[in-house]
C-alpha cells in the first residue's frame, strides 16, 4: 500500500522534475538550433530554450527553499497547460497529446507541493537532499577524477 508522502518528499519530487524537464527541454531545443528540422517545425528553437533554462533554475530554487520558484514554476505550468491543451484540441496528435499530459501532470504535482513548501520552510530543511540517482552519477562522477 502507498505510504503517503513527507512534505520534503513532495518538494524534492517536484524539484526533481522541473529539473528534469528543463534539462530534457535544453537538449531538445539546442538540438533544434544545430538545424534539425523536425523539431524546429514543432516549435523548438531559441524561445524554447530560455524557458527550459527557466524551468532547471526554478527546479533549483524549489530545491533551496525559495517559494516564489515554486509559485513561478507552478502559474508558468498552469499557462502551459491551459495553451497545450488547447493546442491539442486544435490539432489533434500524438505530440501535441503528450505536451498535453505531461504539463497537466507537471502542474498537479506542483500544486500539491504548495502547502508542503510552507511546512518544510517551517522545519528549515533546505536544501533538500540529493535524489539516489543524483547520489550515485555524482559518485562515479568524482571517482573518475585524474591524478
Amino acid at each position: 500500500m502507498n505510504q503517503p508522502r513527507t512534505p520534503e518528499q513532495r518538494l524534492d519530487r517536484a524539484s526533481n522534475i522541473l529539473i528534469f524537464l528543463g534539462i530534457l527541454y535544453t537538449i531538445l531545443n539546442t538540438i533544434a538550433l544545430f538545424g534539425h528540422t523536425g523539431l524546429t517545425q514543432r516549435g523548438y528553437g531559441l524561445p524554447g530554450l530560455g524557458l527550459s533554462l527557466g524551468f532547471a533554475g526554478l527546479g533549483y530554487g524549489v530545491r533551496y527553499g525559495y517559494s516564489w520558484c515554486l509559485y513561478s514554476a507552478t502559474g508558468v505550468f498552469a499557462f502551459l497547460s491551459v495553451y497545450v491543451f488547447r493546442l491539442f484540441v486544435s490539432v489533434g496528435t500524438p505530440g501535441s497529446l503528450i505536451r498535453c499530459v505531461i504539463t497537466i501532470w507537471t502542474c498537479v504535482i506542483l500544486c500539491r507541493a504548495l502547502p508542503a513548501m510552507r511546512i518544510v520552510q517551517q522545519r528549515q530543511a533546505f536544501p533538500l537532499p540529493m535524489s539516489r540517482y543524483g547520489q550515485f552519477f555524482l559518485r562515479r562522477w568524482t571517482r573518475k577524477t585524474p591524478d
